[in-house]
């Protein structure tokens, strides 16, 4: 397991009292309905860090049992886990529980026999566990079912454990035992608050640096180190830091990130959602034969982002979105080291909304609130301010050519969406407008 400095870890107030509560009521006889924990989230948010300062805090604590499993990555295009990682993790569990291994481990079986042994040992010493795992890598849901099966599920059946897995992405659970005592808890950034507390400044300093990291735990850390030698927030090169910090976030993130990729991943930031069709106007900033590839190629480098957790699927809206926390971190060094590329990208996307509201009669108050959105991300509304901004859009899009009639299903839907949309509320908030003001506008029929 990484080595983290457990005290330097700050905030998870909230997921440590709900994690200590599980692991009080095993202890006293009363394990809880849910004893399985799956943390999740993005590159950097802290669950290496969480799991760490759960062991330390629960081993002074409480002297409860630990063990601690990393799942190891698996070979490329390899589906199932092979012999060689069963073997890993069974040298781990060895040196977690003190028990030696039987040897020799020869074949799948004799893997698999080794697995249920340990779990069969740690039920016999009635000894309440708490069992961390680290499944990070891309592949590990493969072995985790291995562990799941041999390790975990008769664990829970005796009702000894609570387990804490760590993963990008929710598990998706194989046995019927463990998925009914299992939920998922979505780790968020840390606040601005928080975020001083990690960085040790002073709260205006540390605004300067949350403007930069959005909260990302990593990110802070990663802040830190490279403005110790600078205290005076007045040095800091903002450009320099903030390419520092994502040049350094990719290295955590995935050495399989090519440059192809990575340049793919940076366009997608600039826009909060999108299809097939935009996906391919706007990585033609990166590759200008991306237009002639076909579908399928295309559909592959969208996979490709989403194994490494990078790109998500928005069941809600039909569509692709880049992890929120990551987007925003990127598009933010985007626009501070390269502003020309990211207003030519902006505009590309201002121009698609434009032509998907003229040509597309469904979703036109999403199109609409999107065309909004990156219209006052990029300013080029002029002298309008933001309500004659949005009366615009209204009278052009969703009110018919002689002003008689108005989509008012459009109108109420739209209103829902600002009323939800806080990244839209930042931006009203930047130009100086109430969120009531817009919606004065949207009081129609």
């Amino acid at each position: 397991m990484v080595t983290h400095d457990t005290q330097r870890f700050i905030g998870r107030a909230a997921e440590l009292d709900t994690l200590f509560q599980q692991v009080v009521g095993l202890r006293l006889g009363a394990p809880a309905q849910r004893c399985i924990i799956n943390l999740c989230g993005v590159h950097g948010i802290g669950k290496s860090a969480l799991l760490a300062t759960l062991r330390q805090r629960m081993t002074s604590e409480f002297g409860l049992k630990t063990l601690s499993l990393v799942l190891p990555p698996l070979p490329p295009a390899h589906k199932a886990p092979t012999l060689e990682a069963k073997h890993a993790l069974l040298r781990q569990l060895a040196t977690e529980t003190g028990q030696p291994l039987p040897a020799p481990i020869a074949d799948e079986a004799a893997a698999d026999a080794a697995l249920v042994a340990c779990a069969a040992a740690l039920v016999a010493a009635h000894t309440p566990v708490l069992l961390l795992v680290e499944a990070e890598h891309r592949s590990a849901p493969a072995l985790f079912g291995w562990i799941e099966r041999g390790l975990l599920l008769p664990l829970v059946r005796a009702e000894r454990v609570v387990a804490v897995i760590a993963s990008r992405s929710p598990l998706r659970w194989r046995e019927f035992d463990t998925r009914r005592r299992a939920e998922t808890l979505s780790l968020a950034p840390l606040g601005l608050d928080d975020t001083a507390a990690q960085l040790g400044l002073e709260p205006a300093a540390a605004t300067v640096i949350y403007q930069l990291t959005g909260g990302l735990p990593l990110a802070n850390e990663l802040a830190r180190d490279l403005v110790a030698a600078h205290p005076d927030p007045a040095a800091w090169d903002q450009v320099a830091l903030a390419s520092a910090i994502l040049a350094a976030l990719y290295q955590r993130i995935e050495p399989e990130i090519t440059p192809a990729l990575r340049c793919t991943l940076e366009v997608l930031t600039v826009v909060r959602g999108f299809a097939l069709p935009l996906f391919q106007t706007l990585t033609a900033f990166c590759d200008q034969t991306s237009q002639a590839r076909s579908q399928s190629l295309q559909l592959l480098t969208i996979k490709q982002l989403q194994e490494l957790d990078l790109v998500l699927w928005d069941q809600a809206n039909l569509s692709y979105h880049v992890a929120p926390v990551l987007r925003q971190l990127i598009a933010g060094t985007l626009r501070r080291a390269h502003p020309e590329r990211y207003a030519a990208l902006q505009h590309t996307a201002i121009d698609y909304y434009r032509e998907m509201l003229d040509d597309v009669f469904v979703s036109r108050h999403v199109h609409l609130r999107e065309l909004l959105w990156h219209t006052l991300d990029s300013q080029v509304f002029l002298e309008q301010t933001p309500p004659e901004l949005l009366r615009d859009l209204v009278a052009r899009y969703l009110t018919s050519p002689d002003g008689r009639h108005v989509d008012l299903e459009a109108v109420a839907a739209l209103r829902a969406q600002l009323v939800a949309d806080t990244e839209i509320s930042a931006l009203l908030e930047r130009h100086g407008t109430e969120l009531a003001a817009m919606l004065a506008v949207l009081e129609v029929g």
